[in-house]
Order: structure tokens, then sequence, then C-alpha cells
């Protein structure tokens, strides 16, 4: 689950270390891309009142990509804010071989 609050501009959250697969989509687009585009990134455990006050919410996964949370326990967020839309928009062009810069997630295939 990633996140933004008003008191930290990009925030990157690890729900507990059993909840990501090593080499899952969660370490490039959480950290990579986000530092890329100038959002600092901590990782670390959350409490569900963290995810109440977020400004925005996504989840990033090989299947899921990049999709916004629009609420929590039916606490509304909102729409997606935008780190979320900054971040889907590098990933989906990353993933589509427009961004040099993440050529090496790529597998070209004749």
């Amino acid at each position: 689950m990633d996140f933004t609050t008003r008191r930290e501009r990009y925030r990157g959250i690890l729900a507990g270390d059993k909840c990501v697969y090593p080499g899952s989509v969660f370490d490039p687009i959480s950290a990579r891309i986000a530092e890329d585009l100038g959002f600092a990134y901590v990782q670390g455990n959350i409490l569900r009142s963290d995810l109440y006050t977020a400004d925005e919410a996504f989840l990033s996964g090989t299947a899921a990509e990049v999709v916004p949370v629009r609420s929590v326990d039916d606490r509304e967020i909102g729409d997606p804010g935008p780190v979320t839309r900054a971040i889907q928009e590098v990933f989906y062009e990353a993933v589509r071989g427009k961004r040099p810069e993440y050529a090496e997630w790529n597998e070209y295939v004749d």
C-alpha cells in the first residue's frame, strides 16, 4: 500500500515484511519511480489510522500494475491524486517501452 499525507509529500509503505513477495513490482514502482520523480520515499509498517488520514493511496503489483485506492473501511480517500497519477503515467510508459531509463524492466519478444 502506498499513500501520501499532508505531512509527507510521498510515503511508500510496506505493511509488514510478509505481505510483499521479494522481487515483485513493489520495489521498482514504490521506490525507483517515486524517487526519480523527486518524491521522498519511506518504507515501514503502517497503522490503519494512517490510511484514514491519507490524501491518496494506491496499490501496485504485477497483475494490478498501479491501482488507486478510493476508500478504506468505508472511509473515502477520493479520486487518484497527483502522486498516483504521476507514478501511473511513468509506469505505463515504462512497460510500453517508452522510457529508456526503465528498459531493463522489459523483455522484448520477436
